[in-house]
């Protein structure tokens, strides 16, 4: 714009810009200053005459392009997924690296903050006192920083990671020009991947530790927010408890080997103790659906009964 760049040279217009409008906007506010763009693939000087048309033609082609290559850039992502593949970005937890392919490994001084964050939340520490013992101690965060949120400490006790498990596609591109990224809830198909790797903490710990989080969020009524999370992300959770031991039933998805998914629900003593420790059977998702609609339908018409007695 200050005018010491006569010639732009690109390879191609998808080089220039990822959509038309943008190619177009800037090229014709470049050619107002005098500046010609010179596109190599095609030929094209945007000084020339009679090239704006072919301008439009073109860059509307490369746009199809680019989204063509997004969605092939996509599908072959999925298929990793499927077949077990991962891919983990470690920039963004604390614990692991990655060795040389690719693989994670563990970071034993990052390991011992996250099995002190995880032990300190079991023994009855908030959020909140968890972030300011790290904070008041000077651990940098993965960031670099020295000011603990609280908001971290709660991701990293729901990071399945540290239990050597691998959730893929928790976020995904939604726009394929400006590569804008969302939480994937339920557009997209979410991979797990379990004995990924060496954990940090084992799985009955994380489980506590999931446990522990659902019951403070019960306790804690008045903070609809934290409520809505636990208690109502599954109509049943934490309302269905087994009658052999009294423990809570935990809702789980079966993989079949003809690649179709079953939920139950399941005596959580089972899950994580065998059993030996507890005999109950799984309950299928619809048959306890079934289940409460029977009873919900015959507890209304007593009650409809009862008022028409009184």
């Amino acid at each position: 714009m200050a005018g010491k760049i006569d010639m732009i040279i690109t390879k191609s217009i998808s080089r220039f810009a990822r959509n038309t409008e943008d190619f177009l906007h800037f090229v014709r506010k470049l050619k107002d200053k005098g500046i010609a763009v010179y596109i190599e693939t095609e030929n094209i000087d945007t000084l020339g005459t009679g090239g704006e048309l072919l301008l439009t033609i073109l860059s509307g082609m490369a746009q199809y392009s680019s989204r063509n290559q997004s969605d092939d850039t996509k599908w072959g992502i999925l298929r990793q997924f499927e077949s077990g593949r991962v891919l983990v970005n470690t920039s963004r937890f604390l614990g692991y690296d990655k060795n040389e392919d690719g693989e994670l490994v563990i970071n034993e001084e990052q390991a011992d903050l996250v099995r002190r964050v995880f032990m300190e939340y079991l023994e009855g520490k908030s959020y909140n006192a968890i972030a300011k013992g790290l904070t008041k101690d000077r651990i940098k965060t993965i960031t670099g920083k020295i000011k603990w949120w609280d908001s971290t400490i709660s991701g990293m006790l729901e990071n399945e990671k540290y239990y050597g498990a691998a959730l893929l596609q928790k976020t995904i591109t939604v726009n394929f020009l400006t590569h804008k990224r969302t939480d994937n809830k339920g557009q997209s198909p979410k991979y797990m991947i379990d004995e990924n790797h060496l954990p940090i903490i084992d799985k009955e710990t994380f489980e506590k530790v999931q446990d522990e989080k659902e019951q403070r969020a019960l306790l804690r009524g008045n903070l609809v927010g934290n409520r809505h999370k636990y208690s109502n992300k599954y109509s049943f959770r934490a309302k269905v408890f087994c009658g052999n031991c009294g423990n809570i039933y935990k809702r789980r998805q079966w993989n079949s080997t003809n690649s179709s998914k079953k939920v139950v629900w399941q005596c959580k003593t089972y899950i994580l103790d065998g059993k030996d420790a507890c005999g109950a059977k799984a309950v299928g998702e619809d048959v306890l659906m079934d289940a409460f609609v029977r009873m919900f339908n015959r507890i209304y018409e007593d009650g409809m009964r009862v008022e028409k007695i009184i």
